[in-house]
């Protein structure tokens, strides 16, 4: 019996392997923040070299993944250099403004930066947050192409994605109000950053036809939500806190930096779920 076109076409699809895409982006637009987050705290003398250790081990982390974004690397998933021109516009964008980064951190980190180098990366860190949401962007509109990647698929695997950001966001944000950093942490900013981060991950546990996320597409990731979602009641009511009238002590910011990383890495796995439910069976 012949077989239909349409399933001739489906059988030989090749992985673009666009998932793996967003989601790598989606954790250089974290560590962006994870960066900005552990330099705060190791300033401050609070846990320093532990706090030092984190930066030192994500700005390593941040230049493989963009690396693998441009030219490919198996390793991470992905076994093609890219070859779309605006993708590689918005990559050579994040490491115009990532070579500078890098080089002010290390030396905020190492005791050899000058009196502005602080300042830079408090100012920068967010410049590279959002050129890395910019590129997320382009990647979704590029590689969201059935059967490869549904654009349903894409766009949740953004939001879980983007979790990540937000909860390093909301620890840097922390830290540079207790540490009175008025560049690297406003209330308001930490306000946004949590009703967004609250809205996804409501969005994400129920699904939200409307805005094109999915409900859980399997049990391991269904756990993992309701996981987070107990995780995240918790710290809630902390980052309240500091939003409100009232400061937060040294030991209860990092007692919120804790919970948030808790958060970070969970996202940062769930990612990778939502990464192998989007594959259908190419």
């Amino acid at each position: 019996m012949p077989v239909p076109v349409l399933a001739q076409e489906s059988a030989t699809v090749a992985d673009m392997q666009g998932a793996e895409r967003i989601d790598l982006t989606a954790r250089v637009r974290a560590i962006s923040q994870r960066v900005a987050a552990a330099t705060c705290y190791s300033q401050a003398g609070i846990d320093a070299e532990a706090f030092k250790a984190v930066a030192t081990e994500s700005l390593a982390e941040f230049a493989t993944l963009i690396a693998a974004l441009e030219k490919g690397d198996a390793n991470l998933g992905i076994t093609r250099p890219e070859e779309a021109r605006k993708i590689l516009s918005g990559i050579r964008g994040i490491s115009l403004q990532w070579e500078p980064f890098n080089v002010a951190a290390m030396q905020v980190i190492d005791g050899s930066a000058p009196d502005e180098g602080w300042a830079f990366v408090a100012r920068q860190n967010l410049n590279l947050m959002h050129a890395s949401k910019y590129l997320v962007g382009e990647l979704v509109a590029e590689y969201a192409i059935p059967p490869d990647l549904l654009q349903s698929h894409a766009l949740t695997l953004d939001i879980a994605a983007r979790e990540m950001a937000l909860s390093q966001q909301m620890a840097k944000e922390v830290c540079g109000i207790n540490t009175g950093n008025d560049v690297l942490g406003k209330k308001e900013r930490l306000k946004n950053a949590a009703r967004l981060f609250d809205a996804s991950l409501n969005a994400l546990r129920n699904g939200l036809e409307a805005a094109g996320v999915i409900a859980p597409p399997t049990p391991e990731i269904k756990a993992a939500l309701e996981q987070a979602t107990t995780e995240w009641e918790a710290v809630k009511a902390e980052i309240a806190k500091v939003t409100g009238p009232d400061s937060v002590d040294q030991a209860a910011s990092v007692d919120i930096y804790n919970r948030l990383d808790v958060l970070y890495k969970t996202f940062r796995d769930v990612s990778v779920q939502y990464v192998k439910s989007s594959k259908f069976g190419i």
